[in-house]
């Protein structure tokens, strides 16, 4: 587990103590400063004629996801979870994590209409598969592909039973409608990665990260995680998710005078200081029983 972050915040202590309470280990690798020249320049990168450029704020984290996707590479690791530091999970990740796994191998190893096995994997002993380059478990949506019909370009998804999801009822975002009509109740599915937006939480395998660099260096849309998705979609990264997510992130009260990192660097409003809205409780769509919030408050959180 590898997470995002520039420097100790409320962000690094509560995901410390949301770690410590689950029992979740992970490394913060230290990050280059990022420049305003730095910044500047990456933004000018993309191919002639895109109109489309990242704002200030979304570019200097699409640099800092470049380079922890550099420092994953030059480890000895076989696959990664990147972390956003400002992320949340519930207190039964572990099990959930259980589920996730069995039900990747499953879609990993799934046929089509015609029975053409579609990944060879029967005999890989690795938690999750090696049949993906990102595995997207922390998002903030992702739709379906509607397969009701006779398309056979797409794996039909696995639908798992896993009590700990939120119920319909209780799920926020702009994807509701796909989990609500298309996701059974109780139920999460594991299936190609559509429309998949915000990186609050993905893995890569080492061939997913090199691939990822090599489509990534140039700053040729708004976002890291509008471009990740671009890259699933066009078929230039095997992307499989989860959804609903199980990873999600964690909001201060903004009543207190929280303005997000990419927001503030957008120039889109000013934080307050850290000590007008640390201590008090923000929310986490999405978790039914945040770990951060119990670890930090003793309650959960989960935004309604």
């Amino acid at each position: 587990m590898l997470v995002l972050s520039k420097a100790p915040s409320w962000r690094t202590r509560g995901l410390a103590a949301a770690a410590q309470l689950t029992g979740l280990d992970f490394t913060i690798p230290p990050q280059p400063p990022v420049t305003k020249l730095s910044i500047e320049t990456f933004r000018k990168m993309g191919p002639a004629g895109k109109a489309t450029r990242p704002e200030p704020g979304s570019a200097a984290a699409w640099l800092a996801h470049l380079d922890i996707l550099r420092h994953f590479i030059s480890s000895d690791l076989e696959t990664a979870l990147i972390l956003e530091d400002d992320v949340d999970w519930d207190l039964r990740i572990k099990d959930q994590m259980r589920l996730v796994s069995d039900n990747v191998r499953a879609f990993g190893r799934s046929y089509d209409k015609t029975g053409h096995q579609l990944v060879s994997d029967l005999d890989d002993s690795t938690p999750y598969g090696t049949g993906w380059d990102v595995l997207w478990v922390g998002h903030c949506g992702s739709l379906g592909h509607n397969l009701n019909g006779h398309d056979k370009n797409h794996r039909r998804p696995v639908y798992y039973v896993d009590p700990t999801r939120p119920t319909n009822q209780q799920y926020h975002g702009w994807a509701r409608d796909f989990v609500v009509n298309e996701v059974p109740p109780g139920q999460r599915a594991v299936q190609e990665s559509r429309m998949t937006i915000c990186t609050f939480a993905y893995a890569v395998s080492r061939r997913g990260a090199r691939n990822l660099l090599n489509l990534a260096t140039a700053a040729n849309g708004e976002a890291f995680d509008v471009s990740l998705h671009e890259y699933c979609r066009d078929g230039k990264l095997n992307c499989v998710v989860v959804s609903p997510q199980v990873f999600n992130h964690y909001q201060p009260s903004e009543r207190h005078g929280y303005v997000s990192p990419v927001k503030e660097g957008d120039g889109k409003g000013k934080s307050n200081d850290e000590s007008e809205f640390e201590g008090y409780i923000g929310s986490t769509e999405n978790i039914v029983k945040s770990a951060r919030c119990e670890a930090l408050w003793g309650q959960s959180c989960m935004a309604t």
